[in-house]
């Protein structure tokens, strides 16, 4: 189960202000594409992690490990 999409963690992820040790190199270039938006201001931070949440939504088992390592209080659902 993917974490609640009102979670903090994931405007803080287009932002920048956390940078975890992500292994999807799809994540990794989905991220750099959305905080990329969002500098040229083509999107807004809310609607990036909008974005990025229905990416990770839609490919949650490719992403589980990174899922764990940012999210990890939710740590029990992704084992």
């Amino acid at each position: 189960m993917l974490p609640a999409s009102d979670r903090k963690e994931w405007l803080e992820l287009i932002a920048g202000s956390i940078d975890p040790p992500l292994s999807s190199h799809l994540l990794k270039i989905r991220l750099s594409t959305l905080r990329k938006k969002v500098r040229l201001k083509l999107i807004t931070r809310e609607e990036a992690a909008r974005e990025l949440y229905k990416d990770c939504l839609s490919h949650e088992d490719i992403y589980r490990n990174d899922l764990y390592v940012i999210f990890r209080q939710e740590s029990a659902k992704y084992l």
